[in-house]
């Protein structure tokens, strides 16, 4: 399986990593065990590489792990199973194009910062990595020093979603025109009943 590596948002002081799957256009979460929380010196290659965004992997073996609300979870052994095929972050936006496939008016059900126990429901387990294209992405730091953000996608403005992508952490009243975004949902709710979604990478966009 060919798989580009998308995000490597913050999670607990570690890692959250997911990717795509090039050729069948599916999202995937990696994790190295049932935590799916990945350190950095744990995303080493066979060859002792480390794994970036925008590198394209050929993994040799996997093992599917789907947990409660998260489908595309998969376990993969990085330092024996997993070989870098090169380093295409440059052709990243024109990947993203290709391979959208989200077709809902919302996010997730609704404009929301969060999904409730009873819309994920209603999403029957199908999702948890979205790919979408927004505009008007403004980026900037809450009163709690939370990096957040605001956006426009398919003419509708959403709020208040919290930014995981650790490169936009020390951005304020940021703004970009265009951008692809890799949206997360947790496994479990916090507070109760309340799922957030989180921008776990951000992609700039020239169109």
């Amino acid at each position: 399986m060919k798989v580009i590596i998308l995000t490597k948002s913050s999670k607990h002081g570690k890692l959250c990593v997911s990717g795509l799957d090039i050729e069948k256009g599916n999202m995937l979460r990696f994790g190295i065990d049932e935590k799916f929380e990945i350190s950095n010196y744990e995303l080493l290659d066979k060859n002792g590489n480390y794994i970036n965004i925008g590198y394209i992997l050929y993994i040799e073996k996997y093992e599917p792990y789907p947990i409660k609300n998260q489908p595309e979870n998969i376990i993969v052994d990085f330092k024996n199973n997993v070989q870098i095929i090169k380093n295409d972050y440059n052709n990243i936006c024109r990947i993203l194009e290709s391979k959208q496939n989200f077709n809902s008016d919302h996010i997730f059900f609704n404009n929301m910062e969060y999904i409730t126990e009873h819309e994920l429901k209603k999403i029957n387990n199908v999702y948890s990595l979205i790919i979408i294209k927004v505009s008007e992405l403004l980026i900037y730091t809450n009163s709690y020093n939370k990096t957040k953000a605001n956006f426009l996608f398919n003419s509708r403005k959403y709020t208040n979603f919290s930014v995981t992508d650790q490169e936009y952490f020390d951005k304020n009243d940021y703004l970009l025109k265009n951008a692809y975004l890799i949206i997360s949902i947790p496994d479990n709710p916090y507070p109760e009943d309340k799922y957030y979604k989180f921008i776990a990478k951000i992609f700039p966009s020239n169109k």
